[in-house]
């Protein structure tokens, strides 16, 4: 779907939004945000700067070697330093993406992380983007897919050299598998849901006509008559104490027990 320029700052709530030809860029500037550019197409379906921070998430950080120190989450895609020396970055889907940004978020009342005071593990760019008092924020590394911090120690270590790791490609395409794996596994539940779901209100329509709907339009007529508001019927649902019931033996049986003990 083709977005305008006015949907665009609507969506991300920002007016720090400019138009190219074939892009839009995001300045996400600001005390607790980035620095950084952000390019994205004119044609999405969902928030392309949403972050994400699932199981696979946790799993890649914490198998990078690096102690964030606060709650991750990330976005994959390309980085880059303009012309002009700014930094920029393109989403992307895991499977086409050369970086990942990740943002750790810290501090605040009820938390005891304090973030990183500095980078220098490799990265590609670091941020820290904290309150001025500096009890609560935001650290934002950029990193190749399939990072991995390399520490050797002299005094743990001795002259012993750490042994030849894999390669960011190799880790890379490990970490893609991983979430093609998650991602293709939720897309089946999600999916198994929507059945589920699709069934279950056939049948209950199909209840509905054949008993259950003239049951709760009994329940109605009792409570209307000791003064309580009506269950508003639909067709694959009852509306009742403002939540949504589907036409089964249960549920029904459920409103005609609370019905008895309403008060004339």
């Amino acid at each position: 779907m083709f977005r305008s320029l006015a949907e665009i700052k609507k969506l991300l709530n920002t007016d720090k939004v400019f138009e190219t030809t074939t892009s839009f860029g995001v300045n996400m500037f600001g005390k607790y945000l980035p620095n950084i550019t952000f390019i994205i197409p004119k044609d999405f379906e969902e928030n392309p700067l949403g972050y994400r921070k699932d199981s696979p998430v946790r799993e890649m950080l914490a198998d990078m070697n690096v102690a964030f120190n606060g709650d991750g989450s990330v976005l994959f895609g390309d980085f880059w330093v303009s012309q002009k020396g700014g930094a920029c970055f393109r989403p992307k889907p895991i499977v086409q993406a050369q970086h990942v940004l990740v943002r750790i978020n810290w501090g605040g009342a009820f938390r005891r992380s304090y973030g990183n005071f500095s980078g220098g593990m490799g990265e590609f760019y670091f941020r820290r983007a904290g309150s001025n008092g500096g009890g609560m924020g935001n650290d934002f590394f950029v990193f190749p897919v399939g990072f991995y911090n390399v520490i050797h120690d002299e005094e743990i270590d001795g002259e012993m050299m750490p042994p030849v790791e894999k390669s960011f490609v190799e880790r890379a395409n490990e970490v893609r598998s991983m979430f093609a794996v998650y991602d293709r596994e939720q897309a089946e539940v999600k999916a198994t849901q929507v059945r589920a779901k699709a069934q279950a209100e056939v049948a209950s329509k199909a209840a509905k006509e054949v008993a259950f709907g003239a049951r709760v339009e009994t329940a109605n007529i009792t409570l209307v008559a000791r003064g309580y508001k009506p269950v508003e019927q639909g067709e694959f649902y009852f509306l009742w104490n403002q939540t949504t019931w589907l036409y089964t033996e249960e549920n029904v049986a459920i409103l005609e027990m609370a019905v008895r003990y309403t008060k004339e």
